[in-house]
């Protein structure tokens, strides 16, 4: 008796708080006023047909219809989850704003300062690769055309490279001085993005632990670390460049210092993981 006075009263409180009264609710559900009535007074307790609908009806869930109480930790869980997504929303709103504003406002000072559109197109690629950091992940989840997270950050990366490459395309015809070769930049831009597209393809798809991870990622910083600076010292000096000098242990050049140093952490780091990740895996084996 007890448990249909608990029920019972828990149905009237959720019926008020969806503002329906006994009328509305017996005829949503297609049910008579009198079984409404008979619920909240304790004498019988619904169909089990009718569990669904009357959720629906009260905006309860079915552990809440059951147990006839508030599921504060589901509630509390959606309430989190619902200030996450404002948050979400917000944070891809307003980079599209400034995004919005930024190519409106250089889209205006260009044509009045120079009467044609030139160094507009650069600002607007580079906003292209801002773009496909900040909001294009978001905007492929949301609408649901890449359900797949792992896909979803190869194919903003992918966009993410296109811009970069047409950044340089663009300041090249827009604002080239003669100062550099589109190639030259291309070359750079290309040896700057493959390394970390392996980074970001080791994180997402190599069946191993974290620490394997870690140090595969970690040695392609080392060899990104050891490669770009001789490409950007050969295309700039027109020299040739011994590609692995900066892995020299002898040669210490103060010029080359910062690298040589960043690329040891690298390198070791690396090592290291690897050791530590393999000594696991081969732990857990047995």
């Amino acid at each position: 008796m007890e448990e249909k006075s608990k029920f019972a009263d828990f149905i009237i409180e959720k019926r008020k708080e969806a503002g329906l009264t006994q009328e509305e609710l017996a005829s949503r559900l297609f049910v008579s006023n009198t079984a409404v009535s008979k619920w909240e007074r304790g004498i019988s307790y619904p169909d089990i047909t009718l569990i669904s609908s009357i959720c629906r009806e009260l905006n309860i869930t079915e552990h809440e219809f059951i147990t006839a109480s508030n599921d504060t930790i589901r509630k509390t869980e959606q309430k989190q989850a619902k200030f996450f997504r404002g948050i979400v929303k917000a944070y891809d709103l307003i980079f599209l704003i400034s995004y919005g504003i930024a190519i409106l406002t250089c889209f205006i000072v260009n044509l009045a300062v120079s009467h044609e559109l030139s160094w507009f197109f650069v600002v607007l690629t580079g906003i292209g690769i801002a773009f496909s950091i900040t909001n294009l992940p978001f905007i492929l989840k949301r609408t649901g055309l890449i359900k797949n997270y792992k896909i979803n950050l190869l194919v903003c990366y992918a966009v993410m490279t296109l811009f970069i490459y047409l950044v340089l395309i663009c300041a090249y015809k827009f604002t080239y001085y003669g100062g550099w070769k589109l190639g030259d930049g291309c070359l750079i831009a290309t040896v700057s993005v493959i390394v970390p597209f392996l980074m970001l393809v080791v994180a997402l798809f190599l069946k191993e632990n974290k620490f394997i991870k870690l140090g595969y990622i970690s040695l392609l910083g080392a060899i990104l670390q050891g490669f770009i600076n001789p490409v950007i010292n050969y295309i700039d000096e027109g020299k040739n460049t011994n590609f692995f000098e900066l892995f020299s242990l002898t040669n210490w050049n103060a010029n080359q210092i910062g690298n040589k140093i960043s690329l040891y952490v690298f390198l070791i780091t690396g090592v290291i993981l690897l050791i530590i990740g393999y000594k696991k895996k081969i732990n857990d084996k047995m």
